[in-house]
Parts: C-alpha cells; sequence; structure tokens
C-alpha cells in the first residue's frame, strides 16, 4: 500500500526512525478550561504568615501531646489515691486535647488549602493545581497528615465518653 511506502527505511535508519521523522506528534495538551486555576495570589500567604502557620502548628500538637501525658498521669495518680479533683483534671485534658488536635487540623487544611508550601507536609502531597475538595482531604493522604487525623478522631471519641460519663465517678 501507499502508506506502507512512506515508512520504507532508508539509508540504514531502522522503521521507527522514520515513523518518527515523518509522522512528529502533533497532538497537544489544551488547558482544562472546565477548571480554570484558581488566583493563587489571593490564595497564598506572605512568608510571614507562612512562618506562623508551620509555628502555631508544631506548637498545638506539642502542647497537646504534654497536655495528654499530664492528664493521662494525673487520671491514674487520681484514680490510683481515690482523689476526684485529679480525676477531673484527667479529665478537662481529654477535651482540651481534643480542642487542640481540632485546631491542628484546622491549621493544616488552612496550609494544605492555601498551598503554603513552607510546611513539609504540604510541600509532599499538595499542588497549584489541585482543586479545593482534593487540598482538604489531603489532609489524610499521607503518613502524617493521617496520623494527625486519626489522633482527632480518637481525641473526639475520648471528650465524648469524658462528656456522656462526666458524673459517672
Amino acid at each position: 500500500s501507499t502508506s506502507d511506502h512512506k515508512h520504507q527505511p532508508a539509508n540504514g535508519q531502522s522503521r521507527a526512525q522514520v515513523i518518527n521523522l515523518q509522522e512528529p506528534n502533533t497532538t497537544r495538551r489544551t488547558p482544562n478550561t472546565e477548571h480554570p486555576m484558581p488566583n493563587t495570589e489571593q490564595r497564598t500567604p506572605n512568608s510571614e504568615q507562612r512562618r506562623m502557620t508551620a509555628a502555631i502548628g508544631h506548637l498545638v500538637v506539642l502542647s497537646a501531646l504534654v497536655i495528654a501525658v499530664f492528664g493521662a498521669c494525673a487520671s491514674y495518680a487520681g484514680g490510683y489515691t481515690a482523689r476526684p479533683d485529679l480525676v477531673a483534671l484527667g479529665r478537662a485534658a481529654v477535651l482540651l486535647v481534643f480542642g487542640l488536635l481540632t485546631l491542628a487540623c484546622g491549621v493544616m487544611i488552612y496550609a494544605l488549602v492555601t498551598h503554603d508550601f513552607s510546611v513539609k507536609y504540604v510541600a509532599d502531597v499538595g499542588s497549584r493545581q489541585t482543586p479545593l475538595y482534593y487540598s482538604v482531604i489531603s489532609l489524610w493522604g499521607a503518613l502524617e497528615g493521617s496520623i494527625l487525623f486519626w489522633g482527632l478522631i480518637l481525641a473526639g471519641y475520648s471528650a465524648l465518653v469524658v462528656l456522656i460519663h462526666r458524673n459517672a465517678y
């Protein structure tokens, strides 16, 4: 056939080289007009805000850890020594940890939505082209965010138990 004739190797070229030379790839990628890119100038924080976001996130998670350890120790000591005041401190610590982990998840979602790449987690899982919905749910898309999210869920269940049984002991 005539189409086979134009693809015949000449001068020692392979068939693949002839095809690549004679039929260049004319397919071009066109921008997706269904989902226009967001105006990143409005959604991108300045460098001061970026540093504050990371600092607040670290401080909140570290505070939650310290308060959780304190609350566990106070609850144990209160149960062992039959001191209701220490048990009450443990309950308050559970509620405070839940609040702090809620704040930490909020800070992380803020960093994901604003594409704050100074936060390592956002740099690892985020992209400026990611739609808002996927930016938010990328909170649990990798190990660190998933652990933070599971910590929030467990703290939420713990707070619920403390609230339901607040008058039991």
